[in-house]
């Protein structure tokens, strides 16, 4: 019912209600239901929403197909940009939020909280997930650059919430010190560095083997590709949460590296059906969610009576969110070159929707802090769920509209591949047989198909008259751009899927890069060794001369007259004997 629902408004251009708002809606419908029926415990009987659940069934595959299925061009090229926003941003975000929530609360304006149950609840809020956005992102063909922004940070935003929600619950048992501070801080990198090296190392190990064995044309290898594939990095994700590291870091950057190495070295069939079946799962497990998060909003226990501090949190919401945004592109735009503009920053703040990991989050707290403030915890998460799925992912269709941040729209003439007539045509003739009649349009088809290879023929010549000005130099930016995009077009390139071709020569660049400066410092290393080494056994062999000579001077010099004269006489009878000998016959 979500999806159809969700499908019927998009055909009608209905703007301000996105996929996450229609099964929040469903689900409090439902939910509201339910409550007035007095069905609310039957349904808790039945079912059952455990977070570990979530964790271990629900979350991978969201992960993964975040990272398996993204535009990695656009992420890669921004990379240093999407980390400032995940890393330094989430870490503003926690601990502006969570001061702010410890000092209303203190000024008696709202429940007062510890200053652990404060940051926890900074970290789970934190977490960011814009899937309303980014749906309208991918429907209004928005600024390549934004959307790597916005999803780049969602995605990685989410893991380091969930690594920083674990290293902030360690201080429930133990006590506030700068020592554990800073072990607190230690651990939260080789948590994140240790899932990093899980991920991309069985991603490697799978690309390896699916090198080594070509399934293509053979059906059942085919399918034991596919189940390699599916089942490899949730083997990669059990294997980080049994280690005690971060499944959701160690199965998003298996993804992302699967993407690279594993996907061109498998069949074309196990390709397409990996990135449809992986898509499919996500989007279901998505939405079941949502659903959920709206029905928990009458179905679960909520502590109505603190709806001030919902008030509250969701005003320092935004705050904290504008002390991400603003000051980290202030600070970014000293360094990069494509610089973001205030239009690009309103919509990065706009953006920061909250929705599944800050929920179950919410839940996980509700249970550590059951004996305190955990259920004020998760009925504030849901209500800024709400505020923000509704409010701000019902609205960003008409401020990104307003802002002018889409991509230009085509001019509306539909695009024929010039070789499809001439491939349909002779189709058609070598499927014709004996016997059968002959087609009246076939001279029409072929004049067609011979028209439109003109045409492109036509094309291609001025394509090559443009490529020579390039040569020259005399081609303006704009004519360069449109051959450029003529060229993508011929190569059955779009905005979403790019050669892996290109991707990897990319990647190799970077690598090659990466070698020859290893090996330069390498032969760095040995010229300084070989040096060292050198210089070594030159001061080892004067040190020999020096120290001989001293031996000498030293035994000359302990010598008394009496000693030299007895030496001197013994030298004179030894030289007197030689001679002798040599007189001798």
């Amino acid at each position: 019912m979500c999806i159809r629902d969700r499908f019927q408004l998009s055909r009608r251009g209905f703007k301000y209600l996105g996929e996450a708002g229609v099964g929040l809606g469903l689900g409090a419908l439902a939910g509201l239901i339910l409550s007035i029926s007095h069905g609310t415990e039957w349904f808790g009987n039945m079912v059952q929403f455990d977070e570990s659940v979530f964790f271990i069934v629900l979350l991978p595959p969201i992960i993964f197909e975040a990272g398996y299925n993204m535009q990695r061009r656009y992420f890669f090229r921004n990379l240093g940009t999407i980390c400032t926003y995940a890393f330094a941003g989430t870490f503003i975000s926690t601990f502006v939020i969570g001061g702010l929530v410890w000092a209303v609360g203190n000024m008696g304006l709202a429940v007062r909280m510890s200053m652990l149950e404060c940051l926890i609840f900074g970290a789970l809020i934190s977490a960011t997930d814009p899937v309303t956005v980014l749906a309208v992102f991918s429907k209004l063909k928005a600024d390549p650059d934004l959307f790597s922004f916005v999803f780049g940070e969602s995605v990685l935003n989410d893991a380091v919430a969930i690594v920083l929600y674990k290293s902030l619950g360690s201080f429930r048992t133990e006590p506030f010190t700068a020592t554990a501070c800073v072990w607190a801080v230690g651990e939260f990198f080789e948590i994140f560095v240790v899932s990093f090296l899980i991920g991309v190392g069985t991603a490697m190990a799978l690309a390896y083997l699916c090198k080594k064995v070509d399934c293509s044309g053979n059906e059942e290898l085919e399918h034991a590709e596919l189940a390699a594939v599916l089942t490899t990095p949730y083997i990669a994700y059990l294997a980080a949460e049994a280690l005690e590291m971060s499944g959701i870091v160690t199965i998003l950057f298996c993804g992302i590296a699967m993407s690279l190495v594993v996907r061109p070295n498998i069949s074309p069939h196990a390709r397409d059906l990996t990135k449809n079946v992986v898509k499919t799962l996500a989007h279901i497990f998505e939405t079941y969610v949502f659903v959920y998060l709206g029905l928990s909003l009458f179905t679960l226990d909520q502590v109505w009576d603190t709806l001030i501090m919902s008030v509250y949190a969701i005003v320092i919401c935004l705050f904290a969110r504008m002390c991400n945004v603003y000051p980290l592109t202030w600070l970014l735009n000293k360094f990069i070159k494509n610089k973001i503009g205030p239009r690009k920053q309103f919509t990065l703040w706009f953006s920061g929707l909250r929705g599944a990991i800050a929920f179950v989050l919410a839940l996980q707290a509700s249970e550590d802090f059951a004996s305190e403030n955990g259920q004020t915890i998760l009925t504030t998460t849901i209500m800024v769920i709400f505020f923000t799925v509704f409010v701000f992912g019902g609205n960003i269709w008409p401020v990104l509209e307003k802002l002018e941040l889409r991509q230009p729209a085509d001019d509306g003439e539909v695009k024929i591949d010039p070789f499809l007539p001439s491939i349909y045509l002779l189709e058609e003739l070598g499927e014709r047989q004996d016997g059968d009649l002959e087609d009246e349009d076939f001279d029409l088809k072929c004049d067609e198909a011979i028209e439109a290879l003109r045409k492109f023929v036509g094309e291609v010549t001025e394509d090559i008259r443009l490529m020579e000005d390039v040569k020259a130099g005399t081609a303006d930016e704009q004519e360069i751009s449109q051959l450029l995009s003529r060229f993508q077009k011929y190569a059955h390139l779009d905005e979403h899927e790019l050669r892996e071709e290109h991707w990897r020569h990319e990647t190799g660049a970077w690598i090659e890069c990466l070698c020859n400066g290893l090996i330069w410092f390498r032969d760095k290393l040995s010229a300084a060794t070989l040096e060292r080494d050198r210089l070594r056994q030159s001061m080892r062999a004067g040190s020999g001369a020096i120290q001989m000579a001293v031996l000498r001077t030293d035994r000359h010099s302990t010598m008394d007259d009496e000693d030299v004269e007895d030496n001197r006489l013994t030298d004179d009878a030894d030289e007197e004997n030689r001679l002798k000998e040599d007189a001798e016959p």
